[in-house]
Formats: C-alpha cells, sequence, structure tokens
C-alpha cells in the first residue's frame, strides 16, 4: 500500500515537472529574448554655427521690413540666451553677398534697409551652393562638439543659378548631413516646399511652406530661434516644436 503510494506520488512529481519545463521551453519559443534595441544619445553641442541664406529678390520687396523686423528679432533674443553661436549671414538675388562670416552672435549688428534690399531674380542654387563650398572647409566647422545649423528661406522658384544645378547642391547637402550631422531648414513660399526642398537634398521634415505675408515672415524667425534652442538642448528631431511656429502663423 505504502509502496503503491509512493508510486503515484513519484509520477505525479514527475509529470508537475514535465509540465513546468514544457511551459518554460513554449515561453522561450513564443517570448524570446530580443537584444534592446540601441537608443542614439544626442549630445549637447558646444557650439552652434548658423548659416542664414536669405532671399532677397524683388518678390520680397513688400515684406522687407517684416523681414529685417524677424531677423533682429531672432539675433536679440538668442543673444540673451546665452547659446554660443556664431553667425553665417548670406543675402541673394542674382548676386549673392556675404553680410558676415561665422561672426558671434553678440557681434551680430542689427539688420537695416541698407544691406537688405530686395531686387532682381533668385539665384537660390548658386547661392547655396557657395555657402555651402566655403563654409565645409573651414577650419572647425566639423568639429566633434560643433553644431551646424543651415537656414535656407525664399519666397519663390530658383531662375538666375549659372553655375550650380540642383544635382549638384542635392550631392553637397546630402553629403553634409550623412558625413557631418549638418542640419537643413528649408522655409518656403509660394512653391511645394517639401518638394524643393527635396530636389535639393533637404529632408521633407525640415521643409515647411510660410504664408508670404508679413506674420509669416516673422514667424520664419521664430522658429529659427526655437530650432536654435531646441538643438542647444539636443531635443530629438521628433520632439521638436520650431515647426509649428511657421504652420501655425495667420
Amino acid at each position: 500500500m505504502i509502496k503503491r503510494a509512493l508510486t503515484c506520488l513519484f509520477m505525479a512529481l514527475g509529470l508537475t515537472a514535465l509540465a513546468s519545463n514544457s511551459f518554460a521551453d513554449e515561453k522561450k519559443t513564443a517570448d524570446p529574448q530580443t537584444p534592446p534595441a540601441k537608443v542614439k544619445k544626442v549630445k549637447k553641442p558646444k557650439h552652434i554655427d548658423l548659416v542664414m541664406i536669405l532671399d532677397q529678390s524683388g518678390s520680397m520687396h513688400s515684406l522687407t521690413s517684416d523681414t529685417i523686423g524677424g531677423y533682429n528679432a531672432m539675433v536679440d533674443k538668442q543673444r540673451k540666451a546665452g547659446i554660443p553661436v556664431s553667425v553665417t549671414t548670406v543675402l541673394f538675388n542674382n548676386e549673392e553677398k556675404t553680410l558676415y562670416n561665422r561672426k558671434p552672435i553678440a557681434e551680430v549688428p542689427a539688420l537695416t534697409n541698407a544691406e537688405y534690399a530686395p531686387q532682381n531674380m533668385t539665384a537660390l542654387l548658386d547661392a547655396t551652393g557657395n555657402t555651402l563650398n566655403r563654409m565645409k572647409s573651414t577650419q572647425g566647422v566639423n568639429a566633434k562638439n560643433n553644431k551646424v545649423i543651415v537656414v535656407l528661406i525664399t519666397d519663390g522658384m530658383e531662375n538666375a543659378s549659372k553655375e550650380y544645378k540642383r544635382d549638384d547642391v542635392k550631392k553637397i547637402i546630402s553629403d553634409l548631413q550623412e558625413k557631418h550631422g549638418w542640419e537643413f531648414i528649408f522655409l518656403g513660399a509660394n512653391i511645394d516646399a517639401a518638394a524643393e526642398a527635396g530636389s535639393i537634398g533637404i529632408k521633407s521634415s525640415n521643409a515647411v511652406k510660410y504664408k508670404n505675408t508679413g506674420t509669416g515672415v516673422k514667424a520664419n524667425y521664430e522658429a529659427v530661434g526655437t530650432m536654435m534652442e531646441e538643438a542647444a538642448m539636443a531635443v530629438p528631431e521628433e520632439e521638436r516644436t520650431w515647426k509649428s511656429k511657421v504652420e501655425k502663423a495667420d
């Protein structure tokens, strides 16, 4: 009797162990361990290079004061924020003019009608290609802790470039984005901003169509300021809010 009871007990224990092992094997098969996804850490830059390439073709004439006011307000705000920034500003129509190259933001003078005087046509490709080729070969610009943000603002289609074609500029921009982590913003009015940006290699997520009004132009510069603040704080791209400044403008 006792022998029989012990036999039954051992059999029960064996079945329990077997069931436990079977459950463990089933769980292991159904829910295999996978290595955790690698999260790319974004480090705060120690310095930011802001490169502004601004359209001053004739169609911008009615928005001259809004452009000057928006630009100056952005510079003033960033100067007070204390972020270590150097500013390069290039104006273009048929030709291009560099107002200053990598000037510390504390020393950037106010923009006036003497510098910003819209006229003539739109050589966006030439202005962009020449500016980027000059910047990328500048000593220290691709230093490990330096962040480069390039902003292109235009209110119309390219119609006057002679030195560069779209593919030329696209190659330059793509290389700078992929190899050096430069960030590009394209703000365009009266055009399909995403398509135009994509044609020269700028990510569509960084392109916004702005309203060609005084409020819309001022919102561009508010967006640039927000972009710089978010870049300085190493805010991930998917969490940035700078685009909303342009999209919500009246």
